[in-house]
């Protein structure tokens, strides 16, 4: 959002002015940090704060990086997500601190889904080998 002001027959206009119906593109976010927000549909700060911190969190599409870069750029510019208040939250640090610590525990949990995807699988494989050997046995055996 700008301000215009008028001095005589000039005009200043004052661009440092942010506020809730400003523009995503005034937090001066990275181009593909820019595009991410506005395929989600946002255009506002405002449509950004009215959500809290799990919404983006809980997104498909999630990267811990792009959500700290958010959280960081809004608290710069005095605004916060609905859930981190800076009367509930005075730092942004602890905020930051717990998400990063879900994230880990999320990705600890991904992982050990994955390890034991791969075992099943590795077992299917072992156990068709085997029957193929039993089936080629029989099949010498019955020569």
């Amino acid at each position: 959002m700008s301000i215009e002001i008028r001095y005589d027959d000039k005009y200043y206009i004052d661009t440092s002015i942010t506020d809730e119906t400003s523009d995503i593109a005034d937090l001066d976010l990275s181009v593909s940090d820019y595009n991410y927000y506005r395929k989600l549909g946002f255009r506002t700060i405002g449509q950004l704060i009215s959500k809290d911190c799990w919404y983006f969190f809980d997104m498909d599409a999630f990267s811990f990086r792009r959500f700290e870069r958010l959280i960081r750029t809004l608290d710069e510019l005095g605004f916060r997500l609905r859930d981190c208040s800076k009367e509930k939250h005075p730092s942004i640090e602890p905020v930051i601190a717990s998400f990063w610590e879900e994230d880990r525990k999320r990705s600890a949990m991904e992982l050990e889904q994955l390890r034991l995807a791969v075992t099943r699988e590795q077992s299917r494989i072992r156990s068709r080998r085997y029957r193929a050997r039993q089936k080629e046995r029989k099949a010498a055996l019955a020569i």
